[in-house]
């Protein structure tokens, strides 16, 4: 039973860096926090961070309307917003797509849904809140929507690793 609730973390080459029973909750969600960030200053060119266990993924779409003149700092700040929502509030990363009508969509995803809501209490270093600010001053804030939260069904998305 017990070997069924283990989150088991693998840094590049698929070597285990911590496995912990996902039992613990809160401690875990704490400690995986804690384990990103120190794995992220011990190697960060060649962290690549996995999560296995047995509850369902958590996706949430969104839809980014940025302001006319301000594309730039919206590319710009996107993926350091993204590597502190993944270091400090528990994300597994998200993808940024441009549809043929040029609009920015997000797809994100967690580890439940849990922490994706529990993300919103969740302070990050005041380097990576000073860009997710920079990207919100980007942003249409009334215009930009979530289009979907749902949970994964059937998973089959190859993943790699990033620099963070």
């Amino acid at each position: 039973m017990v070997a069924a609730k283990l989150r088991t973390f693998l840094c590049t080459p698929n070597k285990t860096l911590l496995a912990l029973p996902s039992v613990a909750g809160t401690l875990t969600r704490g400690l995986t926090h804690f384990v990103r960030i120190l794995a992220h200053v011990l190697a960060p060119q060649s962290l690549a961070l996995y999560i296995k266990e047995d509850s369902p993924l958590f996706i949430v779409m969104f839809e980014f309307v940025v302001k006319d003149g301000f594309e730039e700092q919206f590319l710009a700040s996107w993926p350091k917003t993204t590597q502190g929502i993944y270091l400090f509030k528990g994300s597994l990363g998200s993808r940024l797509h441009r549809d043929k009508d040029g609009a920015f969509i997000a797809y994100a995803q967690w580890p439940d849904e849990e922490t994706y809501r529990k993300a919103a209490d969740i302070e990050m270093s005041a380097e990576y809140e000073l860009h997710r600010q920079n990207m919100r001053d980007s942003l249409n804030l009334e215009s930009t929507r979530t289009l979907h939260e749902m949970e994964v069904e059937i998973d089959y998305l190859h993943r790699r690793g990033f620099d963070v």
